[in-house]
């Protein structure tokens, strides 16, 4: 099992706490991905302490894909396993979990990749984003634009089944396992630092002629915290959509520079939202103490 952290060493500590006892997890690496805190230290103070658990420190963050590649090819030339799961810190999931998944893995050799059904941090039910269709050019193209994104949230929308195994396009990168055993090409591709890492995968696995799947009778929990969309973060955002439209769903030129263009105006539209936002919280009366 990987685990990839970046600044949340409490975290992937508390899960290896719950996890390392689980009888169908013989190893888990934590890939510490150039953490600038002091994680790096707490991780090498607790791993001590706990015997199925491995460090594996990067120098630099380099991003979700390479820090998760890199922790597979350290397990790969040190290590046999016919499974390993890819984790974020910020899961829970019980051993039954892993005993659906192994189980599956052997009853559907045309699949590459499997996990649950991801649950909102709430428990109240799956999550909208638990697993979603494959992001064509016109998705994109529409998402640079303020109506467009609103006419996109019930398009994209993917009603979910009741079949135990639900084959499906894309899931979250939270928490996959993969079966090394049919795993013959680099899973990630590294080009990328943050964001559209999923619907790459999912174009890597299907371009070898494997599925992913979703085991909807087994979940797990993601207390996942949105982080807020500043324009570095979006323009890192937009870098990785422009490229996977180029290198997965090869568009032509006169489509690149379309999106290319639209990006540009997407990037203004969010910087003038954000003002507006921060004119609106200005001017907002603020709520009058009460006494008690």
């Amino acid at each position: 099992m990987i685990i990839l952290n970046y600044r949340e060493s409490s975290l992937s500590i508390k899960l290896c706490n719950k996890i390392q006892h689980y009888s169908n997890i013989n190893k888990i690496l934590i890939v510490d991905n150039g953490s600038d805190n002091d994680s790096l230290q707490l991780l090498m103070y607790h791993c001590q302490f706990m015997p199925k658990v491995e460090l594996l420190a990067l120098h630099k963050n380099d991003g979700y894909a390479t820090g998760n590649q890199l922790g597979l090819n350290y397990l790969l030339v040190n290590n046999i396993y016919d499974i390993i799961v890819f984790s974020n810190p910020d899961v829970y999931f019980d051993e039954i979990f892993i005993d659906a998944i192994i189980s599956k893995f052997k009853l559907h050799t045309d699949y590459l990749l499997l996990t649950g059904l991801m649950i909102d941090s709430d428990n109240t039910g799956h999550s909208k984003f638990a697993y979603w269709r494959e992001t064509t050019y016109i998705d994109d193209l529409l998402s640079m634009f303020y109506l467009g994104r609103k006419m996109l949230k019930k398009y994209l929308k993917y009603n979910h089944k009741i079949d135990d195994l639900l084959d499906v396009d894309v899931v979250p990168g939270s928490l996959f396992a993969v079966d090394i055993n049919r795993l013959k090409f680099d899973l990630f591709d590294t080009s990328t630092f943050l964001y559209y890492e999923e619907d790459i995968l999912s174009k890597r696995i299907k371009a070898q002629n494997y599925r992913i799947g979703v085991i909807t009778s087994s979940r797990y929990s993601h207390f996942h915290q949105p982080k807020r969309k500043t324009v570095k973060l979006y323009s890192i955002y937009l870098r990785s959509m422009l490229y996977y439209q180029k290198e997965y769903n090869n568009i032509s030129i006169i489509q690149y520079g379309l999106l290319k263009i639209a990006s540009y105006y997407s990037i203004f539209e969010l910087g003038m939202m954000n003002i507006l936002s921060k004119i609106i919280r200005c001017i907002s009366p603020k709520p009058k103490n009460q006494d008690l």
